[in-house]
């Protein structure tokens, strides 16, 4: 899936262009080590992974303290480790929340005077802005990528969503899409959509275990 992996081999590029120049506009460049906190959902997932090594890259190089904080897919966990980076006064709050309950952080940091900048997961509240992907236009590339893969072949699908309560699994935009372009690909059948434990290792129930699978997180 060479469009998907361009996306993630970029990343550390889309957060330079898009994160930074806000960070800098909120906080102007350290003269004592100004502090970053970063707020991420975990550091399995790659896509998280490589985030924080972009935010850890460019904290180092603009000359910013970090205080990073992995809420292992927590929400008790994110919420009261970073209400601990709050007391600590960091001039920004970079948050990809586990799920809606830590949107309370927003409110937190703002009656601290500190503001917020939500990545990839938009819970809503008072942030300064939200910088994430286009979930349905990743959708609709998915169906593309898969009918010109097929080559006129016909396919059986299903889609597996994340852990049951997960964000990758409530945020419906991407299988929407799916669920919608692949009506014009009579070639692709979509079977079902069913839901993935991701984090045990088990794999979707054997009643959705025919035909080819389209993962989507």
């Amino acid at each position: 899936m060479k469009t998907l992996k361009r996306i993630t081999k970029h990343w550390k590029l889309f957060l330079v262009m898009t994160l930074f120049p806000l960070v800098l506009w909120l906080a102007p460049p350290a003269m004592a080590k100004d502090l970053i906190a970063a707020s991420i959902a975990n550091q399995i997932n790659q896509a998280w992974i490589n985030m924080a090594n972009g935010i850890k890259h460019e904290c180092k190089q603009l000359g910013y303290d970090l205080l990073l904080v992995d809420a292992e897919d927590k929400t008790a966990k994110q919420i009261a480790d970073t209400e601990d980076a709050l007391t600590k006064n960091p001039k920004v709050l970079l948050l990809t929340g586990v799920d809606k309950g830590t949107a309370q952080l927003i409110d937190m940091a703002k009656k601290k005077g500190i503001p917020t900048i939500t990545l990839m997961r938009d819970y809503g509240g008072d942030v300064v802005s939200y910088i994430g992907v286009d979930n349905e236009r990743i959708g609709e590339m998915i169906i593309e990528w898969y009918a010109n893969y097929l080559k006129g072949r016909k396919s059986k699908v299903i889609i597996i969503t994340g852990t049951p309560g997960a964000a990758s699994s409530v945020d419906r935009e991407r299988v929407e899409e799916i669920s919608k372009h692949h009506r014009g690909r009579p070639a692709i059948w979509l079977l079902q959509t069913g839901k993935d434990f991701a984090r045990g290792g088990r794999s979707a129930p054997a009643s959705l275990g025919c035909g080819s699978r389209l993962r989507i997180q």
